[in-house]
């Protein structure tokens, strides 16, 4: 099976801005990302009861929503669960959800579920408690998916655990703490532990939120709208590849395109957002194992695909080349764009591409 043409300019995109030549935007200036397929039933939730987190601190009555396509098989080998990005939902996987697709409710159980802090999940915002929510990390929303995975769906083996960016933090710590459970991980822009340069990225993001007198200290009773697009301006330049920037080098491409992501940012809830953020830079496998990278990676035996971006600025694929390094059996493809971190959903088709050619053969 050929590999699919990338949206990628032949040379330098750099170049030809230097030389003069147009240069016109590759994706649209307001892009549409699809929903997946209706699902199975629509939303279900899983009741958890009290849960306690790794902290101590306990999430009362927690509850998990989660969505599913497709069917289990006979043997029960085929669920498929895909994790979503800080800023998403269950519903954030249209493009790798789908007939023809990476996972394929033809050939997968597919489950998608928000994680603790998004969507229908236990949330600072769902709980009423806002800022009061207690502190959970990568591990917690993972065990919390292990719960309604094995009790709410009575599932007792991953054929995959996948994700993009903090998706592929949860697929990789599924594979290192549950890794008889899990069959393979498909880890796309993915890192083994949050760099200390994304961390300050996060507090900058949280810093421009909270600045905005409407936050009220997480007690709002109107969304801190300002805080919101300041936040999102003080992520958006990391989104993308530097050569992205030059296909929108006409100031009124930028501004539709930066403007955008402003709007998408207003939907979202600020406390929801900070407790993900903060959750992400608590993000490290080897925690639990003494800081040791080699010791948690070694636990997966299984094969794991690690898809980084060549030109990711926010999760440079230094830390995907590392963990290609120290996983026992890992399948390292880089996604040649200039689009960064935003190319786990911007290359649908380079990216479903790579995800079947992974997991086709271990049919």
């Amino acid at each position: 099976m050929p590999s699919p043409t990338l949206r990628f300019p032949a040379g330098s995109l750099a170049e030809k801005v230097a030389r003069g030549e147009p240069v016109e935007p590759v994706w649209p200036l307001k892009p549409t990302l699809p929903e997946p397929p209706p699902s199975n039933g629509g939303p279900q939730l899983f009741h958890a009861g009290d849960f306690i987190l790794e902290s101590g601190e306990v999430i009362r009555d927690m509850v998990v929503c989660y969505e599913t396509w497709g069917q289990l098989n006979q043997w029960g080998t085929n669920a498929v669960l895909v994790c979503h990005g800080s800023s998403g939902t269950r519903l954030s996987h249209g493009t790798t959800i789908g007939p023809g697709k990476a996972y394929d409710p033809d050939r997968y159980f597919v489950i998608a579920m928000d994680s603790i802090g998004a969507g229908l999940s236990s949330s600072p915002a769902s709980s009423g408690l806002r800022m009061g929510f207690p502190r959970y990390n990568i591990r917690d929303m993972v065990r919390a998916q292990c719960l309604a995975l094995t009790r709410g769906l009575g599932i007792t083996q991953l054929r995959c655990a996948a994700g993009p960016s903090m998706g592929a933090y949860m697929a990789l710590e599924f594979a290192v703490t549950y890794p008889a459970f899990v069959k393979s991980a498909v880890c796309v822009v993915p890192s083994a532990r949050c760099a200390p340069h994304l961390v300050a990225i996060h507090e900058a993001q949280r810093a421009a939120i909270m600045a905005d007198a409407a936050w009220q200290g997480g007690d709002y009773t109107q969304p801190p709208v300002k805080g919101l697009r300041a936040g999102a301006t003080v992520a958006f330049p990391w989104s993308f590849g530097e050569e992205w920037f030059l296909q929108y080098a006409r100031p009124e491409w930028y501004e539709t395109r930066l403007e955008w992501t402003r709007k998408n940012a207003e939907a979202t809830d600020a406390n929801n957002t900070i407790y993900q953020t903060i959750a992400c830079d608590l993000h490290d496998v080897s925690a639990p194992y003494g800081g040791d990278l080699a010791s948690a990676l070694a636990r997966c035996r299984m094969p794991v695909l690690v898809v980084p971006c060549a030109t990711d600025q926010l999760i440079p694929p230094r830390n995907a080349q590392l963990m290609r390094r120290l996983l026992p059996s890992a399948t390292y493809v880089e996604i040649p764009s200039y689009a960064g971190h935003a190319a786990g959903a911007l290359e649908e088709e380079y990216v479903n591409h790579q995800i079947r050619t992974f997991l086709e053969p271990q049919e």
